[in-house]
């Protein structure tokens, strides 16, 4: 279905759970009740949409153009909307629970009712002007780049490996590695200097920088099984640049 042109179609109640819609267009169709948990919608346009009491769980709808969209008490919880445009949208009873709203625009909307506990936002994120994100629990996060995970992870390294030898703190760092693809890019050389092997210049998204906050959290804490004041020589300054909350 991506590129799809659907305008106007009649989706009612379907279920498109982890359907791949990205780039479609859905302008005024209506998708009321629809189930759409782990669909991809990126770039989609979705102006005038009626996803009233649809299910977005876990989408991605990053980029997308939700302009005048009926989201009446939709649930998108833990959904991506980084870079959407929201405005004129109807989020009554809407739960975005943890949903990713950086750079995203919220003009023109009514927030009152809406749950955004959770929710992350930047400083490029838009709201309507009497709307305070922090009195409905939303967390303002820093946006991190390759280099600055990089040179986090090797400061911990370079740590480890003064105070509990080279081996003993390469094993360390592989067994606290998220079971997660892309940190596979991430690379030992000789277990003494960590490299990235894609892109340096790509951003990290949410749950990567969610991904590297805990496998740094439990490798400081394995190693402080053996040094007890291990936490206490981190670099306060490099361990806030990738902290989430």
């Amino acid at each position: 279905l991506r590129g799809a042109d659907l305008r106007q179609f009649d989706l009612e109640g379907a279920n498109l759970k982890g359907a791949n819609l990205q780039d479609s267009y859905l302008t005024k169709a209506s998708l009321r009740q629809a189930i759409l948990d782990e669909a991809n919608l990126e770039g989609s346009h979705l102006n005038s949409v009626n996803f009233e009491q649809a299910k977005l769980r876990g989408a991605n709808l990053k980029n997308t153009h939700l302009n005048q969209a009926n989201l009446r008490e939709a649930i998108l919880d833990n959904s991506n909307l980084r870079g959407a445009y929201l405005t004129g949208a109807n989020l009554h009873r809407g739960s975005l629970r943890e949903v990713d709203l950086r750079d995203a625009c919220l003009v023109g909307i009514d927030l009152t009712n809406t749950n955004l506990k959770g929710a992350f936002y930047n400083e490029y994120s838009r709201f309507p002007p009497t709307f305070n994100p922090i009195q409905s629990k939303m967390i303002k996060i820093k946006d991190v780049k390759i280099e600055e995970l990089l040179s986090y992870f090797t400061h911990l390294y370079e740590l480890g490996c003064q105070y509990l030898g080279p081996t003993l703190t390469a094993k360390y760092w592989q067994i606290s590695c998220p079971n997660h693809q892309w940190f596979n890019q991430f690379s030992l050389e000789n277990k003494t200097n960590i490299i990235f092997l894609g892109d340096l210049t790509q951003p990290v998204s949410l749950s990567q920088q969610q991904y590297s906050q805990e496998w740094t959290q439990h490798f400081i804490k394995t190693c402080s099984g053996i040094v007890r004041n291990f936490p206490t020589l981190v670099d306060p300054i490099l361990s806030q640049a990738i902290k989430v909350e």
